[in-house]
């Protein structure tokens, strides 16, 4: 069991992910818990963090079972229709923009 967790960490170390940023509107800490309740439980989501006084949605996720598109559907569907402000992927990191 134990040896099974550790190639699987050592995969999700060296597999693909994606950082998508939302712009998504929320108005209150309980907007916030909303989204955290029901987008982070999305298939592939890996971390979420929810910025209320920048009405942001940072979301890292494996592209392997989710995409922008589905995290997209998926906050239409809470009713937070929220907009794409950047997507990186884990090459991305280290680079400057």
């Amino acid at each position: 069991m134990l040896m099974l967790t550790l190639c699987s960490t050592m995969l999700w170390a060296k597999g693909e992910r994606q950082t998508a940023v939302f712009a998504v509107p929320m108005t209150c800490q309980s907007c916030v818990q909303h989204i955290e309740k029901n987008i982070a439980f999305e298939p592939g989501v890996k971390d979420l963090r929810c910025n209320l006084e920048q009405k942001q949605v940072t979301v890292v996720f494996d592209p392997t079972k989710n995409s922008v598109e589905g995290l997209l559907e998926a906050f239409r569907a809470i009713k937070r229709p929220a907009t794409v402000v950047e997507v990186k992927s884990a090459e991305d990191k280290g680079k400057k923009r």
